[in-house]
């Protein structure tokens, strides 16, 4: 991935945001990276995490995203860079899927396939009614680190039917991404899916225009580990810090 970003005509003090695809920057964390002066040189990037579609919120711990200002030595990492962050600026919305497939696709990738113990898990009846009560896929305890925290999270999600702060491109093209809205938990099966086509919908998502940032991509990284095949998808953002001159008499 490093070598990608030296690769996308990115220059000295270019803002880099590297995330997972299913996290979305807001367009105000954009602007206010964009404009501001004095920003870290690396910070993590706060989402409100949601699971299976924006009806179901969890929480505020997505952290891993990062913003750099770009320097020679700027490099990828999944892990904590800085002891900044940016709260409230975006959101996670994950296993959040358009068909049936994609949830099995998923599922079975190397980083859960441990976690499919029946073959029952990737029935598509069962799937379809864990994402619209809101429960575990894999039947699992929440991932947490302290008693508190695991007995809040254990059981269904609860619902939220609020539109409130979600990406504005998704409400205004509310029946293109009825599956991502409060009460549109129904998926189709779909088709079998190609590798590429895994994440779908993240590009359209984004709730700024392609023109108000400079370049983006998202990459499949393939790696062989062992019997497993693994692929992780990324993207990186870049866009411009617009600085403004005035004639002085």
């Amino acid at each position: 991935m490093n070598r990608l970003i030296q690769r996308s005509w990115i220059s000295i003090g270019d803002i880099l945001i590297m995330s997972d695809t299913d996290e979305i920057p807001s367009p105000n964390t954009r602007k206010l990276l964009q404009w501001c002066d004095g920003i870290p040189p690396v910070m993590h990037l706060q989402r409100k995490h949601f699971m299976y579609s924006f009806e179901f919120p969890v929480d505020f711990s997505s952290w891993r995203a990062t913003a750099h200002v770009f320097r020679p030595r700027t490099r990828y990492r999944h892990s904590r860079q800085s002891d900044y962050i940016l709260s409230d600026a975006g959101w996670h919305c994950s296993f959040c899927f358009r068909r049936l497939q994609d949830f099995v696709f998923n599922m079975t990738g190397y980083s859960h396939a441990d976690r499919v113990r029946k073959q029952d898990f990737l029935n598509y009846s069962r799937i379809q009614k864990i994402i619209c009560q809101g429960n575990d896929l894999f039947d699992m305890l929440p991932e947490e680190y302290s008693f508190k925290e695991l007995i809040k999270k254990m059981g269904s999600i609860p619902k939220s039917a609020s539109a409130v702060h979600l990406p504005a491109y998704l409400l205004k093209n509310a029946d293109k991404f009825k599956f991502f809205l409060p009460g549109g938990c129904l998926r189709p099966e779909g088709r079998k899916l190609l590798r590429r086509e895994a994440y779908p919908v993240t590009k359209q998502i984004l709730s700024y225009k392609l023109q108000e940032y400079y370049y983006s991509n998202i990459r499949h990284l393939n790696l062989r580990l062992g019997d497993y095949n693994y692929q992780y998808t990324y993207q990186f953002i870049i866009f411009r810090v617009r600085i403004e001159t005035k004639a002085v008499n």
